[in-house]
C-alpha cells in the first residue's frame, strides 16, 4: 500500500501572483501549497519520503487532495 506525508502553507500571494486554483479553477485571494511526499522503505529497510507533487489554490480545496 502506498502512502504519502502532506505539508501545507499559506503563500504571500492570491491569483495575480500564482494563477487561480488548480483544483477548483477559481480566484484564489490567499493562495496555499501542498507539497506531496511518497513515503518509501530502500534496500536497507530505512522510511524514507521522497518530492511527489505541488499544488496550489484554496486551503479548503487542497485540504480535499489529502483524503483518499
Amino acid at each position: 500500500m502506498e502512502s504519502y506525508i502532506y505539508s501545507m502553507k499559506r503563500l504571500n500571494g492570491g491569483s495575480d501572483r500564482y494563477g487561480n486554483c488548480e483544483r477548483c479553477g477559481k480566484q484564489v485571494d490567499s493562495t496555499y501549497l501542498l507539497k506531496k511526499m511518497k513515503v518509501y522503505t530502500n534496500h536497507a529497510g530505512v522510511e524514507l519520503a521522497t518530492y511527489y507533487l505541488d499544488l496550489f489554490g484554496h486551503r479548503d480545496c487542497l485540504a480535499k487532495a489529502t483524503r483518499p
